[in-house]
């Protein structure tokens, strides 16, 4: 599976690294912009810094124990989450990330993404817990990339292909409709 950056058009197999499967002995190796990480598998306790992660890990029925909640949303979590993260603790960062809390949480595993600005915020975190930074150099990392790597470090790679060929599905059919809408004639 995917464990590393890339696009839509990317061969999986140029950008694989161990797969759950391959890992035997209960870790993956997970590369990223700040190196590699080696991972235990099926990962019970992750703290998502990033909106994108926590859906992910949302959609692939594994809330995390803790997220970074989004001062702009009432609640600060989004509606498509509905409860899936009433038993997570929402952490707020501002201008940096919440150390104390994140590491009180005793995570097994942190998914970040911009909160990890330089090598020192990583290398903070990776103090706290193994770490998985962004996974390419873009400034954000596709959500399909991020829904391989979360199967793979789930040791669920079928549900994360699952997830992503769903919302795929849900997006082709928003689309359709809206060609639809748009080849019917208006009246005024």
């Amino acid at each position: 599976m995917l464990a590393a950056c890339g696009d839509d058009s990317s061969d999986a197999d140029d950008n694989s690294e161990t797969t759950a499967a391959e890992a035997g002995a209960g870790t993956v190796t997970i590369e990223h912009v700040d190196g590699e990480t080696e991972v235990p598998v099926a990962s019970e306790r992750i703290v998502a810094l990033d909106a994108q992660w926590t859906d992910v890990l949302v959609a692939m029925d594994h809330a995390p124990v803790g997220y970074i909640a989004d001062p702009n949303v009432e609640g600060g979590s989004f509606p498509w989450r509905g409860d899936d993260l009433d038993a997570a603790t929402a952490m707020t960062a501002t201008d940096q990330l919440p150390w104390e809390q994140i590491a009180a949480l005793q995570p097994d595993l942190i998914v970040v993404a911009y909160f990890a600005q330089s090598q020192a915020d990583y290398d903070r975190l990776t103090a706290i817990a193994p770490t998985i930074a962004t996974l390419s150099d873009s400034q954000v990392d596709t959500w399909q990339d991020i829904t391989t790597t979360a199967g793979t470090v789930l040791g669920d790679e079928d549900k994360a292909a699952e997830v992503i060929e769903e919302t795929n599905a849900s997006v082709e059919k928003v689309a359709e409709s809206c060609r639809a809408s748009m080849a019917r004639p208006t009246s005024w």
